[in-house]
């Protein structure tokens, strides 16, 4: 059993949310996106530590581009369904709020709206009611009893961890304790609590015990006077056997120390690992049917590294516990902890401006191959998922282009992070599933792709070809027999930017090429390489492409990209990086609304792959689009 869909209309900035949920999910966002409206949302159905006060929602929780709800009549609705209802406990508990029967699928919905016995239209909060129905049928409500049975089992970004672990009341060892007790047989029990009794009246019949004792009673009497205290001794006070388990306390350190000489991010841990156990076990014990386990922004105690390590085996612990019906429901800003998150456990929230609403995106239903999963969760982790931040991306085949296009942009007056976009390296040139992670199936993040030409290259393995396969998985039809100009600018119009050769050879071609030539005599450390430099100078043009780029593979793509980034001067940049540029900056701004034909701007493209010239200009000037 798990959540797998929510739906949410007219509440707080999250009016029109609907996004597919899976076992487990890791919500992510900047600050203000929306992630504690969300997770809200869901404790109205299924906390069963919330107030029915809080259930009772102000003027405030309705959307903010709606005008005077209440006096409208406007209602908040939240319906969540519920899937992988397997056994018969769970159909059992949700058999009457079916919206499907094969496969079954349930379905709850929490709704604030005017009260039925309302005669007027409703003119204040007084006149709304809230109701939690199943199914499709308003009248049909589901219990507390039931919602008890699907508990989500909130832990608060500021909670104190120390107060609920030695809150016997609170406290998650209460049930795991309670447990072994009952497991534990009572004559042993009754035999411990008479030794303990024993133990302990030995400290209490020493003299200074005794002594301090008679003080008490002695100062007792001055100031109430006699016969109206209690007369008070030292002593153990007595203890069931079915409770003497619970004056066991949590020590750390090897048992040297109390949990309140713990560190808040250790002791945060402890609390997270028990409570797990804690619903874990309910669940086994027929208590649960299912539980979720909320963290808000748990990186509020933990450190890098532990976040990373503690939730990577939270996940994995989770995700084995097939037998144990336990989901998680992550938020955070934290691009360490979501880097370790399953891919379709993410649910990205991200604002709208200027309205301010909400829009989300989950990978929960996306269809990935093993082969893909792998390959983003490798990349995700490698980059700490920065990317899932980013308000668009620019896909690129190695290191070289996450040097050098920054720089490239610099000198066209524009700032990649100011307006938000991450270059993601794909390491290679197999774009499909990032194109799939992106695009419209998955976090329909405004994205560019940048490849080489590579002419030199056979079949499959030119830039050509690679591109005709990505424009063949987005379903893009391309005309037959098209040349490589068609192919070119038909790809142009999707975000995919193709080079004229490959990106040092473009870089010199561009008007880059003093950067180019001085970086490799500056770093190379080969007579003939230099020789080949000189040549280059000498001629104006390279000649032998193919020598050149050896060279610059000798001394290391990435070394010389580095390099050469710092070099550069002007506003040269190569056509295929400034179009890319310049379209994404435009998809960011018109929201993700995708430019379509004729809108793009595609600079032209001239040259020979026989001699590649540097050009008689300084190459492009202004900044794209």
């Amino acid at each position: 059993m798990h959540l797998s869909r929510i739906k949410v209309s007219n509440f707080r900035n999250l009016d029109g949310i609907d996004v597919a949920l899976g076992p487990h999910t890791v919500l992510v966002g900047e600050n203000g996106s929306g992630k504690s409206n969300l997770l809200f949302a869901l404790r109205l159905i299924f906390d069963p530590t919330l107030p029915d006060a809080e259930r009772y929602l102000g003027s405030e929780d309705f959307a903010d581009i709606l005008s005077n709800p209440i006096t409208s009549g406007v209602s908040i609705q939240i319906t969540v369904d519920i899937e992988d209802l397997d056994d018969d406990d769970a159909l059992a508990v949700l058999g009457g709020y079916l919206i499907r029967d094969e496969p079954p699928i349930a379905r709850i919905t929490y709704r604030f709206a005017p009260k039925e016995s309302l005669e007027s239209p409703p003119v204040s909060e007084d006149d709304y009611e809230f109701t939690i129905y199943g199914g499709d049928d308003p009248t049909n409500l589901v219990s507390p009893e039931v919602r008890r049975r699907l508990p989500m089992m909130v832990f608060h970004a500021l909670r104190n961890a120390e107060d609920d672990l030695r809150n016997w009341r609170r406290s998650p060892l209460r049930p795991l304790l309670d447990r072994l007790a009952s497991e534990i047989s009572s004559d042993v029990l009754s035999d411990l609590v008479e030794e303990i009794r024993t133990s302990n009246s030995g400290a209490a019949s020493l003299e200074e015990v005794q002594q301090l004792s008679e003080k008490i009673n002695h100062v007792l009497a001055q100031f109430a006077g006699e016969g109206n205290t209690t007369e008070v001794a030292f002593g153990i006070a007595p203890v069931l056997p079915s409770r003497i388990l619970r004056n066991l306390q949590l020590l750390i350190d090897g048992g040297k120390r109390g949990v309140e000489s713990g560190s808040l991010g250790s002791l945060n841990v402890l609390y997270l690992v028990l409570k797990f156990l804690e619903i874990q076990q309910l669940c086994e014990e027929n208590v649960y049917d299912h539980a979720t386990l909320a963290i808000e922004e748990p990186e509020a105690h933990l450190h890098p590294h532990l976040q990373r390590l503690v939730f990577q085996h939270l996940f994995k612990l989770s995700l084995l516990a097939e037998k144990v019906p336990v989901g998680t429901f992550l938020s955070t800003h934290s691009p360490n902890l979501a880097s370790v998150a399953p891919v379709k456990s993410l649910v990205v929230l991200r604002r709208r401006t200027p309205t301010g609403s909400v829009v989300a995106r989950s990978l929960a239903t996306t269809p990935f191959s093993e082969d893909e999963i792998a390959d983003i969760e490798r990349f995700l982790d490698v980059t700490r998922a920065e990317c899932l931040f980013a308000r668009g991306v620019l896909l690129v085949e190695g290191i070289a282009e996450k040097y050098v296009v920054p720089a490239l942009a610099k000198l066209q007056k524009m700032s990649l992070d100011q307006i938000g976009v991450s270059i993601v390296v794909v390491d290679g040139t197999h774009f499909e599933a990032f194109d799939k992670f992106f695009g419209s199936r998955g976090l329909d993040l405004p994205f560019a792709v940048l490849t080489d030409a590579d002419p030199w290259a056979s079949g499959a393995r030119t830039g050509a070809e690679r591109v005709r396969r990505l424009l063949s998985s987005r379903g893009v039809r391309i005309p037959p027999n098209s040349d490589e100009s068609v192919i070119r600018n038909l790809a142009a119009e999707h975000g995919i930017f193709l080079s004229k050769w490959t990106l040092e050879v473009d870089l010199y071609v561009s008007g880059q090429h003093q950067a180019v030539l001085s970086t490799m005599r500056a770093l190379t450390a080969s007579d003939a390489a230099k020789a080949r430099v000189d040549g280059i100078v000498r001629d104006g043009e390279i000649k032998d492409v193919k020598a050149f780029l050896k060279d610059v593979e000798s001394v290391g793509k990435g070394r010389f990209a580095q390099r050469v980034s710092t070099a550069f001067s002007g506003t040269s940049c190569p056509p295929y990086i400034f179009n890319a540029l310049g379209w994404l900056k435009r998809q960011i701004a018109n929201k993700n609304e995708l430019i379509q034909s004729g809108r793009t701007g595609v600079a032209s493209q001239q040259g020979a792959v026989a001699g590649v010239r540097k050009p008689r200009t300084s190459g492009r000037s202004g900044g794209p689009g």
